[in-house]
């Protein structure tokens, strides 16, 4: 893959019912350079096994983050901004 020009960043918590089909959204661009930045915030629901079967089916765009701790609850929204950033 070359260099992304575009970077699609995501946060979730407990999205387990959406998240692919938030995915597969993603995955349906086509005509440029993309990368997929997905911060899980501990869901504890089944997001977090999801995003890592779309992570192992697709390593080279989609590049997740994962957090043994809720950080919403740490900061705010705003906090979380930084993650992907």
């Amino acid at each position: 893959m070359n260099t992304p020009l575009v970077s699609i960043c995501c946060v979730t918590y407990n999205h387990a019912p959406f998240i692919r089909q938030c995915l597969e959204g993603f995955l349906m661009q086509k005509g440029v350079e993309y990368e997929i930045l997905i911060h899980d915030d501990c869901s504890t629901d089944g997001t977090t096994e999801i995003v890592k079967e779309y992570a192992a089916k697709y390593p080279d765009l989609i590049f997740p983050i994962y957090e043994a701790e809720n950080q919403y609850s740490r900061g705010g929204m705003g906090h979380m901004d930084n993650f992907n950033i």
